[in-house]
């Protein structure tokens, strides 16, 4: 995917023609507000939980567990991977949209490596595995991102005020992303996928849920 990212940047930036090239797109309209972008983000974890409870993002875990036996049992893997990636395309696309209409302009830089890598932390922290370690290590990795924002451009602690240093976010970011891994190897969701307690009966549950056993032994 890194591969991927790297030619998809290259051709954004060498097709001066058609993109532009590396020059900022401006005019996009600033309207987004705070309250649409969270109305915008609570839809898109509900698109994603709802996908989550289907057949198909359960045949998905299956093949992440062991592709040759869900093909073995009649698993069309190619074709769930490709719903899903077509499905996060899509809401991929939407996220593009608001940051795009956040910042009032594009520029190829914007999506690169950096925003690429912050992604892949807020992953890694929250948990691989689970919706809810990708909205925890969000949540996790953006507040620890803007203090360190704040703390690289100077902070005052009292009467005492601190001089800014360049590259203080990234270097702290790396730590803080070391200490949460070593502390919870898992995640800061430790696999463990939350469930709405009233949740229907005949949805598929997630295998990762440690209640799913409990729930079918009483059942």
């Amino acid at each position: 995917m890194l591969a991927f990212l790297l030619v998809c940047n290259s051709v954004i930036t060498g097709w001066d023609s058609v993109t532009n090239g590396s020059s900022t797109l401006t005019g996009v309209p600033s309207d987004i507000t705070a309250a649409g972008a969270l109305v915008w983000s609570l839809a898109i974890l509900c698109v994603a939980f709802a996908f989550m409870r289907t057949k198909s993002a359960l045949r998905l875990r299956a093949s992440r567990e062991n592709q040759l036996a869900a093909e073995a049992l009649g698993v069309a893997v190619v074709r769930d991977r490709i719903v899903a990636f077509v499905l996060s395309g899509l809401l991929v696309g939407i996220g593009g949209a608001l940051y795009a209409q956040h910042l009032g302009s594009l520029d190829a830089r914007g999506f690169y490596l950096q925003l690429t890598f912050l992604t892949i932390a807020m992953i890694t922290v929250g948990g691989r595995n689970t919706l809810t370690g990708a909205v925890l290590g969000a949540i996790a990795i953006a507040t620890v991102a803007e203090w360190l924002r704040q703390v690289e451009d100077g902070i005052g602690v009292g009467p005492i005020d601190f001089a800014g240093r360049p590259g203080i976010q990234e270097v702290g970011l790396a730590i803080a992303m070391l200490a949460i891994l070593l502390a919870r190897p898992s995640g800061l969701s430790q696999d463990r996928e939350w469930t709405w307690p009233w949740r229907r009966p005949w949805l598929p549950s997630d295998p990762n849920d440690p209640n799913t056993s409990q729930r079918a032994e009483r059942g």
